[in-house]
């Protein structure tokens, strides 16, 4: 289970509970045997995957095995998951965010992010439990290394170790997760024991839609610019790559002002762009992946990252979240309405609302694949040769086709990213796919006309759907 999964898990099901009650009212009665049924349950959970998690690397120290490597890893995953079951359960079922607030009180965001924190810090623990493994790992590469002249990353040690993968794995989508949260809660508090003109003024459906959208819209904008202050990067000096950056924005469009390196220690092997306003907007591309890919690759992943860019990934991502999460949200009501009695006291309701976020995560996943499939389309266009902004290249130069040359370029970037970070390349990931699928569709892009390919379509239909289905949502709001 990726950490991104457990952020959102965590969040929907404290926003599930807010809006649905818990199946009973044990957390009313007695909030301390909530408390320690769940925070025994995860600790449990813990201990079990620490100490298989040693015996692999007993087993490591005597054999040799990669396998008891991967099946560390495997002990962790599953850890993870049943820890999100396990919270999942005392959320719905116990009421835990209820027993937090009847400990410390109901302040804006805090009782939610201490509600969260057990989970997460399964997570944490999780790392700590697996860091002596990783650090054999290190060392046992460090001949190979030398004798192939990779660079060599010193290994931080325990607690350096759980800190950055904790920065990198969990805080940029914890923390949106946690903004989105508390501006709900911060409306609805002002909704219901606000001053007389902002009650008045939120108990009109559509006003109150419009106010959310607007906050939930600005928190996913300006995010991004938090998000560049966690992730530890540095600016590229001149060079080769930084021009090939400028190449971008002159023969595509949008601004292009920062282009930085992720020092993540030799860690991760990813980039990503950051920021929708020029000012703030950055390319991100990891320690790992300069020193490993070729100058082509190199310049493939930058194509692809500011083929976000020009498709304004990040707005039309923004779009569709806020589209699918209105539907959720009404679905969430229906459901109650549908079950005839008080949300509170349903159970019918909340399988029904379960899988009315499941539906919802299944789709956003399906939008965010198509995006990232355009993405790659835009770097073979580019490196093909092809320019869309009017101007940037003599119309004679410009390729009618797709090349072959361009989409193996971005092929092999990807499976030189999925090689480095030990990922097989049939994995299927929720918003990215497998590296097989996306391979495979940068094939069929070959010969096709640069300009007129079908994914293009698919995401034109996508954002005009997004913005169809946010305007009917707040319509049934304001109708309800």
């Amino acid at each position: 289970m990726t950490l991104l999964w457990l952020v959102i898990l965590g969040a929907a099901s404290i926003v599930l509970h807010d809006e649905l009650g818990a199946l009973t009212d044990l957390a009313l009665t007695r909030p301390a045997l909530v408390a320690g049924i769940t925070l025994g349950s995860l600790l449990i959970v813990w201990l079990a995957a620490w100490a298989l998690i040693a015996r692999c690397g007993a087993h490591l120290d005597r054999k040799g095995s990669y396998r008891a490597i991967v099946r560390a890893d495997r002990y962790a995953a599953w850890a993870r998951g049943l820890g999100a079951c396990i919270f999942v359960g005392a959320v719905q079922g116990l009421g835990w965010p209820s027993a937090v607030r009847s400990l410390v009180g109901n302040p804006v965001l805090f009782d939610e992010a201490l509600a969260v924190a057990p989970l997460l810090a399964l997570a944490a623990g999780l790392w700590y439990a697996i860091e002596p493994i990783e650090s054999r790992t290190v060392n046992a590469s460090m001949v190979r290394r030398l004798d192939s002249g990779e660079p060599l990353y010193p290994h931080a040690g325990r607690v350096a170790f759980v800190w950055m993968e904790v920065r990198h794995g969990i805080l940029p989508s914890l923390m949106p997760a946690l903004l989105l949260i508390g501006w709900t809660e911060l409306l609805d508090r002002a909704g219901a024991a606000g001053p007389a003109p902002v009650r008045d003024w939120l108990a009109t459906p559509a006003v109150d839609g419009a106010v959310r959208f607007a906050g939930a819209a600005a928190i996913l904008l300006l995010v991004p610019v938090l998000q560049r202050r966690i992730l530890p990067t540095t600016p590229f000096g001149p060079g080769p790559l930084r021009d090939a950056v400028r190449d971008l924005a002159a023969r595509h469009g949008p601004a292009m002002h920062h282009l930085l390196i992720w020092r993540t220690g030799g860690r991760v092997a990813g980039a990503c762009v950051i920021g929708l306003l020029p000012r703030v907007r950055a390319i991100v591309i990891s320690d790992v992946l300069l020193e490993s890919l070729s100058v082509r690759e190199i310049e493939a992943v930058a194509a692809h990252e500011y083929g976000h860019v020009r498709h304004r990934h990040i707005l039309w991502w923004s779009v569709a979240l806020i589209a699918i999460v209105q539907w959720v949200r009404l679905a969430v009501g229906g459901a109650a309405a549908i079950s005839g009695t008080n949300a509170d006291e349903s159970w019918g309701v909340v399988p029904a609302s379960v899988l009315a976020i499941g539906a919802g995560l299944l789709a956003f996943g399906w939008v965010s694949r198509r995006f990232e499939w355009q993405a790659d389309a835009f770097a073979a266009q580019h490196l093909s040769g092809h320019a869309t902004r009017a101007g940037a290249a003599d119309a004679q130069q410009r390729p009618a086709h797709v090349l072959p040359e361009a989409t193996r370029a971005m092929s092999g970037a990807l499976r030189e990213v999925a090689r480095l970070n030990g990922t097989p390349t049939s994995v299927f990931g929720w918003r990215h796919g497998s590296v097989d699928r996306r391979t495979a569709n940068l094939e069929k892009l070959n010969g096709l006309p640069v300009d007129a390919l079908p994914i293009d379509r698919t995401v034109r239909f996508i954002k005009a759907a997004s913005v169809v289905l946010l305007v009917l949502g707040l319509a049934v709001r304001s109708a309800g």
